[in-house]
């Protein structure tokens, strides 16, 4: 188990590296990208420059003609107007020439009257659905005539450049989920395994031991001699007697955990009145709970109650709270436990609590579970399948009803079952 902890936990520092880098990777990969479409511009713009002034025959200005304002807008110098159809080719010829099958939006400023003379959303992508018109143009102190081009799609032009990067992430990410899965599986598997060790081991010494008295009693009874001694032949039958009825209880539980299937179960459900099958389960604990100095408080109230049950699976589910109600009650210690019938308006609610050694919280969510079984801390010798609650839950879940479980470490448990009412004819 320790080096299964050492595995999970390099796998765990490997992954946490592996999508570190990946991340790392991913983002120099888009300012890689982002410093390549801006030098792509640049170079497009100046080369647009170029051929207004070879268009217009005028000198070409040696200083930066393309400023960057902002990340999406470039300003382009010219000191010349040109006409609109012109530009436009001049655009259009530089972008594909530098790869930017980009939309754009592109416009000429008219330095006469301070505004923009004309412009136009260029669709070179084939991709944009609605064209967009300039947004927030930043404010400049260029006198003369220059072009604007915005592009109103950059963010997704980028993104679209690193697709290899994109899929090569899902595809990790799905590895690792599918990693972190299997692991999941292991681990699972080996708490099973666990539990199902713990629970043949249990099984076993719970069979043995009664099979071992029984032995012992069917040896002394073959002897001659016993017959001339009836209290010793009354003392050894009745322990074959006890013990055969403590190995049927043990078959009955496993049983139990075969039959707790939804499935496989089949309820013989009738309308009842809750009240005297719950007294008679408790009857059949009063002389264990007498050897042991304990009391049970019952309220039941004083009416019929009816439910929609199978007697005989409830009965034994509610067995099994009280049994281990008791059995889970340190020897020093007498048990009190108190049984609480409730009517609520479309259920009815039965309370069953101890003051045993209770539940710790990290063992609430895991006691319906089959094969579970919470540390008994100082309580000795009490032996179990961890089959009993997965099987309360099963038939209550069965009858459509709920079950809670409230505790607290030392200070004893609660369960609560709620059963639906059922529709009684008027």
């Amino acid at each position: 188990m320790k080096n299964l902890r050492l595995i999970f936990i390099l796998a765990s520092l490997c992954t946490v590296g592996i999508v570190i880098t990946q991340v790392y990777w991913v983002r120099r990969a888009y300012v890689f990208e982002n410093k390549k479409f801006d030098l792509n511009v640049n170079i497009a713009l100046r080369d647009v420059a170029l051929k207004v002034w070879e268009y217009k025959q005028s000198q070409a200005a040696m200083y930066n003609v393309v400023t960057r304002v902002s990340s999406d807008y470039y300003f382009v110098k010219i000191n010349e107007h040109v006409e609109q159809e012109i530009l436009e080719h001049f655009l259009k010829e530089s972008f594909t020439a530098n790869d930017l099958y980009t939309d754009f939006v592109y416009g000429l400023h008219d330095c006469m009257n301070n505004d923009m003379e004309y412009k136009k959303f260029i669709n070179l992508s084939n991709r944009t659905a609605h064209p967009t018109g300039f947004v927030d143009i930043p404010k400049t102190n260029i006198e003369n005539y220059y072009f604007v081009v915005y592009f109103p799609t950059r963010k997704d032009y980028l993104a679209s450049q690193l697709t290899f990067w994109m899929i090569s992430s899902v595809f990790l990410v799905g590895v690792l989920l599918f990693m972190a899965y299997i692991v999941y599986v292991i681990l699972n598997q080996k708490r099973l395994s666990q539990m199902q060790k713990d629970f043949v081991k249990n099984m076993t010494h719970e069979f043995k031991t009664p099979l071992a008295s029984i032995q012992l009693a069917s040896s002394v009874l073959k002897k001659p001699t016993i017959i001339e001694n009836p209290s010793r032949l009354l003392n050894y039958a009745t322990i074959i007697e006890s013990e055969a009825k403590r190995l049927e209880m043990q078959v009955e539980r496993v049983l139990q955990m075969s039959l707790g299937q939804k499935r496989e179960l089949e309820l013989n459900k009738r309308l009842v009145d809750i009240r005297p099958v719950i007294t008679d389960v408790i009857a059949t604990y009063q002389t264990k709970l007498e050897n042991r100095n304990g009391m049970i408080t019952i309220d039941l109230g004083n009416k019929e109650l009816i439910l929609n049950v199978d007697v005989e699976h409830l009965s034994i589910a509610l067995s099994n709270l009280i049994d281990n109600a008791i059995k889970y009650t340190p020897e020093e210690v007498n048990p009190q436990i108190t049984v609480v019938l409730k009517e609520q308006a479309k259920s009815i609610s039965l309370t069953i609590s101890d003051n045993g050694i209770g539940i710790e919280r990290n063992s609430m969510k895991h006691i319906f579970e089959r094969f579970y079984r919470v540390s008994t801390g100082n309580v000795h010798n009490v032996k179990g399948f961890g089959i009993g609650l997965n099987y309360v839950k099963a038939i209550i879940d069965l009858h459509e009803g709920k079950i809670i479980c409230e505790s607290e470490s030392g200070k004893g448990a609660s369960f609560t079952i709620s059963l639906p009412k059922p529709e009684l004819p008027q």
